[in-house]
């Protein structure tokens, strides 16, 4: 039987697929994941799997255009959802429950550099680096928009003068910070950690 490759396309796709991959394989080269424009990934260990319509997009030239990639695992699996390794070891894991595991360092910097406050969102409140030449004031987000666990704020004076301008710490309308409306860093490189959640803001570490 003469059997030609031009005749048989799924056939021809296959050999040309083992090929590349041997290829990678003497190149030393063993990614564990890649994308494709045609929304088609290969998985470490596994076989190539076909993204969802949502996965679609993933870079974009706008950022409007962006459309996040969305990871599903089945019901009852054991194995953690993601794993992120870098430099020999797992430094980020969404494990079966969801729950969020980081073995590394985490930076949240947001910069409010000019006018006299800022309204963070629950979003970026995280950490606040304040670096103005005046008073300033740093409004809180209602505790009603925060997520169901809280969140961990940091406000710091980097420009280490804030014992001439000082930084208000404002809760959102009458809503309080250990039980006061207003919470002022007056030293310099001064800093205040608080934690938020529906049921109102607390200062957890000052400095």
């Amino acid at each position: 039987m003469n059997l030609r490759l031009k005749d048989r396309p799924l056939l021809a796709g296959f050999l040309g697929g083992i090929l590349a991959i041997s290829l990678l394989a003497i190149a030393g080269a063993q990614p564990s994941f890649q994308a494709w424009a045609n929304q088609r990934f290969l998985i470490k260990g596994g076989p190539p799997v076909s993204a969802v319509a949502a996965a679609r997009n993933i870079a974009a030239t706008t950022a409007t255009g962006q459309i996040p990639m969305v990871i599903q695992q089945r019901t009852g699996a054991g194995a953690n959802a993601i794993d992120v390794y870098a430099n020999g070891a797992n430094r980020f894991s969404v494990d079966a429950n969801g729950s969020t595991i980081l073995n590394g360092s985490l930076a949240l910097r947001r910069n409010a550099t000019t006018g006299t406050s800022v309204s963070p969102t629950a979003a970026t409140i995280g950490f606040q680096a304040i670096t103005t030449t005046g008073a300033f004031t740093v409004n809180l987000p209602a505790i009603s928009g925060l997520p169901a666990g809280g969140v961990i704020a940091v406000i710091k004076d980097v420009a280490g003068n804030a014992n001439t301008n000082n930084i208000t710490i404002d809760g959102n309308a009458s809503e309080t910070i250990d039980g006061a409306t207003t919470k002022t860093i007056n030293t310099a490189y001064g800093y205040r950690v608080l934690f938020g959640d529906s049921t109102g803001w607390w200062i957890i570490a000052s400095g």
